[in-house]
């Protein structure tokens, strides 16, 4: 009740607050429909417990078909010479059933505020997308969601994953060609000090460095980025001494043809994953039998993901639109699962028709595979096959 009061109250305001110099807009995406999954993992492997299948089918409304569901205000004051205040707060929901995504948060996909200016650029600060969401995401041509068909399945988030308390700079477009530099730093500890001795009892750190640059001229477009992020978490009391560092790259292109459009992608994730490993996460931690990404989310975890699309306009209103997508993934320093070996292979073939600006349907079908070799004495083994069809509707407003 307190949130849709506040969310009331702040619609209601709207009207007051468009001024000569200043503005404020209501955004959002509203995006759902109907989809059937079929889905198979099978185990196999010496010894009883190794082996038997697992069958997953749904049918019914789905929600965040091609996009997330949200609603937002963007709003903008002009401070004079070329430089204006900005922010944004940006709430995800889904469709079907009004609940608050991310975590509850009530702007949980974007809160920031900060400057901009025509020449220079902007510097906002809050919690915000990550730089491959500026210059690799657009490269995807499901676009951003697509469930299975998006680069979700072989990349996982790493497209467009959001950081806490992040201060983040995008300059202006010179010639067709931007970057961008972002980083958070938030830490806190907790020390004990007593006569003959002194103990940190907690230690939190989070700390982590992006960058990126991009170049979109005449039908080209190119992108690439790089994530670190360090995390530190002790505590005494319950014995948890714990420092992670994790990584990606990503790299890019798309090239418009005018009877076809070509897209390609390469990504890199290191020591760790950003937000699971895609379609093989029903792989590696299956209903029932033991859950493997613990052990191989950790030091020594390679993932290296793949993809090329195309788009191809039938009418002035519609496109077809297809993609291969697959990853390879292993940790040669996982404890009991060093040999383990995983490959992903995603085929994807959409329609997508515009009825308005604002406005389009879509048919899309998927279809997925995903190994596992444990490369063991019991020669343990996963195979994972799924069908995922939708038919959706989206408008943004």
């Amino acid at each position: 009740m307190k949130k849709m009061a506040l969310i009331c109250a702040t619609m209601a305001t709207l009207p007051t607050v468009v001024l000569a110099d200043s503005s404020v807009t209501l955004y959002g995406v509203v995006d759902g429909g109907y989809a059937y999954r079929d889905q198979v993992v099978k185990f196999s492997g010496s010894g009883g417990a190794s082996q038997g299948r697992i069958e997953t089918t749904s049918l019914g409304f789905r929600h965040g078909l091609r996009n997330g569901n949200r609603w937002g205000l963007r709003g903008k004051e002009d401070l004079g010479n070329g430089t204006s205040a900005i922010f944004a707060i940006e709430s995800g929901f889904n469709l079907g059933t009004g609940e608050s995504l991310q975590g509850g948060r009530l702007f949980g996909r974007q809160s920031f505020v900060g400057l901009s200016g025509d020449s220079w650029g902007s510097l906002t600060l809050g919690r915000q997308y990550n730089i491959s969401d500026v210059f690799v995401q657009l490269l995807d041509p499901f676009g951003h969601n697509g469930w299975q068909s998006s680069t979700h399945a072989a990349f996982n988030l790493s497209h467009s994953y959001r950081y806490d308390n992040m201060l983040k700079y995008v300059s202006p477009a010179l010639s067709g060609f931007r970057f961008a530099i972002g980083g958070f730093y938030q830490e806190s500890k907790t020390t004990r000090y007593d006569v003959n001795n002194t103990e940190t009892l907690t230690h939190n750190r989070d700390k982590g460095f992006i960058m990126g640059m991009g170049y979109r001229k005449d039908g080209f477009t190119i992108g690439m980025t790089m994530d670190t992020v360090n995390q530190t978490v002790k505590n005494t009391i319950n014995a948890v001494n714990r420092h992670t560092r994790t990584q990606q790259w990503n790299v890019g292109m798309s090239y418009d043809f005018k009877v076809i459009t070509l897209y390609m992608l390469y990504g890199l994730q290191r020591d760790g994953t950003f937000f699971g490993m895609g379609l093989a996460d029903y792989l590696v931690n299956p209903q029932g039998k033991r859950h493997l990404s613990s052990a191989l989310n950790s030091k020594g975890f390679r993932q290296h993901s793949w993809m090329v699309g195309l788009s191809v306009p039938v009418s002035a209103a519609s496109n077809i639109v297809f993609s291969y997508q697959g990853n390879a993934i292993k940790n040669p320093k996982a404890n009991q699962y060093e040999n383990a070996r995983i490959r992903t292979d995603v085929y994807s073939l959409g329609y997508i028709h515009n009825l308005s600006k604002r406005t389009n349907m879509s048919l899309i079908a998927s279809y997925g595979l995903s190994a596992l070799n444990m490369n063991d004495v019991l020669n343990q083994k996963r195979r994972l096959k799924a069908m995922d069809v939708q038919l959706g509707l989206q408008h943004r407003f």
